[in-house]
């Protein structure tokens, strides 16, 4: 279900933001590095390196979609965090959107792997499985 990247220029430039205005990271990102995408936002992409070390935003042709056939190890403690910012009683199934009825108190936190239109896929940490959750319940 992740999108998995890779770079398909010799150098792309990773930006603070999804635009040309915004300014640019340190490092530059080289033909074949891997990533996982987070967020879509016109012709730029947000993503952050398997590894977890870089983050940031790409230009949709710097990138190509890569169909991973084996694991993939990912660094959970530099992905994003997202909270619940009220009692949520629904999430989706990540694979059919069906809703499911749940408990989840205002503040608690998931690992957000990606923004998808109107949800946000979120790991849960405590059942070790993949959910949908509204953006407008988390931030």
């Amino acid at each position: 279900i992740l999108k998995i990247i890779r770079v398909q220029r010799e150098h792309a430039e990773l930006r603070k933001g999804p635009g040309a205005r915004f300014g640019i990271h340190d490092d530059v990102l080289k033909r074949g590095h891997k990533g996982i995408l987070i967020e879509a936002k016109g012709v730029w992409r947000k993503i952050i390196s398997i590894d977890g070390e870089l983050s940031g935003w790409l230009h949709k042709k710097s990138i190509v979609r890569h169909y991973e056939k084996e694991k993939i190890k990912i660094s959970f403690d530099r992905l994003p965090v997202v909270v619940a910012i009220r009692d949520v009683n629904r999430m989706y199934d990540y694979k059919d959107i069906s809703l499911l009825n749940v408990k989840i108190p205002k503040g608690t936190p998931f690992i957000a792997f990606q923004k998808h239109k109107w949800r946000t896929l979120v790991w849960l940490p405590q059942t070790n499985s993949l959910a949908w959750v509204s953006q407008k319940d988390f931030r």
